[in-house]
Formats: structure tokens, C-alpha cells, sequence
């Protein structure tokens, strides 16, 4: 594992248990084995932070279901499915759930651009 993505898999554990504002950057930097300066290497702020992990999820989370929808199935069945997976999804990614939801209720949602 990278030390990005050390500081990636620390952060989200910290900021689930603990919040955003709960969370020091010198503690992820600790608990991932890290300097701080490595840290701030990758990440400028913390809220570079937040957002990329959130990105990060996102996109993990929406190639998961895409691989699960067929282009000519129904609209229907297109729901269903993205539903279904999207729950099994989160099931077993509980801290990634958790992290998405966390950061869709924060001040941190203003930081992502609309087009993402």
C-alpha cells in the first residue's frame, strides 16, 4: 500500500469515528505511519483531503454499479439494479457509506465542483 494511500484508508477510519473537525491531520499523519509533511506532500489541506476521499468513494461506488447495468435492459430493470447493488454496496462498505453520507451533510459538499 502507498503512503497516499495509507493516509487515504487512516483518514476515512478517523473521520467516520471521529468527524471532520474531530479529526487532526497530525493524528491521520500518526496513525498512517506518515509524516505530516508527506501529508501535506499529497494533500495541500485538509479539505484537499476530504474532498479527494469523498471522489475517491464516489467513483468506487459508481464503477461498482455500472458493472451491473446492461445498456438495453429496461429502465426499470436499470433502477432495480442500480438499487439493489447500491445497497449491497454499502453493506459492505459500512465506513464508506458512513464517510459519503457524513460529507453529503457537511460544509464540505460546497467544495465539490458541480460537474463531478
Amino acid at each position: 500500500m502507498s503512503k497516499q494511500e495509507q493516509i487515504q484508508a487512516t483518514a476515512l477510519r478517523l473521520f467516520v469515528a471521529d468527524g471532520f473537525h474531530g479529526t487532526p491531520t497530525a493524528k491521520i499523519a500518526a496513525e498512517a505511519g506518515v509524516a505530516n509533511g508527506t501529508l501535506f506532500y499529497h494533500y495541500k489541506t485538509k479539505d484537499d483531503l476530504v474532498v479527494a476521499l469523498y471522489n475517491k468513494i464516489k467513483d468506487e461506488h459508481a464503477n461498482n454499479v455500472q458493472a451491473f447495468i446492461n445498456r438495453d435492459d429496461f429502465i426499470t430493470t436499470k433502477f432495480r439494479n442500480i438499487f439493489i447493488h447500491s445497497v449491497n454496496w454499502a453493506l459492505t462498505n459500512r465506513d464508506k457509506f458512513y464517510y459519503i453520507q457524513q460529507f453529503n451533510f457537511s460544509p464540505h459538499l460546497a467544495l465539490v465542483s458541480p460537474e463531478l
